[in-house]
């Protein structure tokens, strides 16, 4: 494999990780606005679980997931990236 196409799979991969890091940010803000504006409760954390272990390991598998799982798609990159916006 030469150096100039690992870059160019590498350099794939970096732009997607900001981006799920900010469609996860933002999706967990608008769901816990929109069930406090329904008037529901968010479910409670157990006690023995970490709330910030718990977030940085749900970031990580699910931006780690969306770009493993939509680099191979192929089309046109703006309908590709509608699943990768919504799943964040």
């Amino acid at each position: 494999m030469k150096f100039g196409q690992i870059f160019k799979t590498v350099g794939g991969y970096v732009w997607r990780l900001p981006l799920c890091a900010f469609a996860y940010i933002a999706g967990t803000m608008a769901s816990a606005r929109l069930v406090s504006a329904i008037g529901m409760k968010l479910p409670p954390i157990p006690e023995q679980a970490n709330e910030q272990m718990m977030g940085l390991c749900l970031l990580i598998s699910s931006c780690c997931g969306n770009s493993i799982c939509h680099s191979r798609e192929s089309g046109n990159p703006v309908f590709r990236s509608g699943p990768l916006l919504s799943q964040g």
